[in-house]
């Protein structure tokens, strides 16, 4: 009985080791969320924009990428605040006096809590 109890205590010390190791920092959050959102503009851009083949407005597509890419990452600086739970960490922007938990992560790895396509619908042109 003893025996099983310790097994199951230096698992659970293992385990919880090995989470404060791998416990994402804020650049991980920030990468992974820039990640989603950067694809979410550029899909946007290519279905309202109508972007086609030729390289002008494959050129063109590009530098809106860059630009876009660059204010997600300026919007980012200020307004997410990274939760450290030495385990696990959160993520939460602040919006208009708001904030909203949008990422995990957990050993290692964030889990980013909106899809590309809920971006993708706030950002229609046609609004």
């Amino acid at each position: 009985m003893k025996k099983t109890i310790s097994i199951i205590l230096v698992c659970l010390f293992v385990l919880a080791l090995v989470g404060v190791v791998t416990c994402p920092d804020k650049e991980a959050h920030q990468t992974a969320i820039k990640e989603e959102l950067g694809d979410a503009v550029n899909e946007s851009m290519n279905e309202n924009l109508k972007i086609g083949n030729s390289k002008f407005e494959q050129g063109l597509a590009m530098m809106g990428s860059a630009l876009a890419s660059s204010l997600i990452g300026g919007v980012l600086d200020g307004n997410l605040k990274v939760n450290n739970y030495f385990v696990f960490s959160t993520g939460e922007l602040s919006y208009m006096g708001k904030n909203k938990m949008v990422s995990v992560g957990l050993l290692g790895h964030i889990f980013v809590f909106f899809e590309a396509d809920d971006i993708k619908d706030y950002m229609k042109l046609d609004k």
